[in-house]
């Protein structure tokens, strides 16, 4: 076509992707440097962190919690629970809220605060975790903590978690 279009006639190619999923793995894009920033040298996780279901499988540095606990019954809509003789209020991070959960006790600016999860499922040890962050269109930059060893480091298997510091947090809800 004399106005530089496509014409019908040009040779189109399709990728095999079966052939680029073997030269190219999926697990290998989070090893990749340009999508993940590890620094020059893995940063470990200074502190031992929980794993926790809440919306997905987070992570949070245990420093700061001053328990887990199990979800009493409460009214419905209720926004504190009693704790040490004290009313805390409480922060739902579930999905779906229900009758089932976990409350971790977390020390606030100025008191301490709950936050309720679905269940907390691990405790990573201190410098156990690589750490990492990596950039999300509309979140910008979340920090990751990856456990375990990969296929290609002779075992297991890898699982890798958003952290978010509910210490923090609650440092800013109060």
């Amino acid at each position: 076509m004399a106005d530089g279009g496509a014409s019908p006639e040009q040779l189109v190619h399709l990728v095999d992707m079966a052939a680029l999923l073997a030269r190219f793995p999926e697990r290998a894009l989070s090893l990749a440097a340009a999508a993940v920033d590890s620094g020059p040298a893995a940063r470990r996780n200074p502190s031992c962190h929980i794993v926790f279901a809440a919306d997905g499988v987070v992570s949070t540095p245990i420093d700061g919690i001053e328990a887990l606990l199990p979800l009493p019954a409460l009214a419905p809509g209720a926004a504190h629970m009693a704790w040490r003789g004290n009313a805390i209020a409480l922060h739902d991070l579930r999905a779906a809220p229900g009758e089932r959960g976990t409350v971790i006790v977390v020390n606030g600016r100025h008191a301490p605060l709950g936050f309720i999860v679905d269940a907390v499922q691990a405790l990573v040890q201190a410098r156990a975790g690589r750490l990492s962050h990596l950039a999300l269109a509309g979140r910008g930059a979340v920090e990751l903590m990856t456990v375990g060893a990969g296929a290609g480091r002779g075992g297991g298997g890898e699982a890798t978690y958003a952290t978010r510091d509910l210490a923090q947090l609650a440092r800013t809800l109060g």
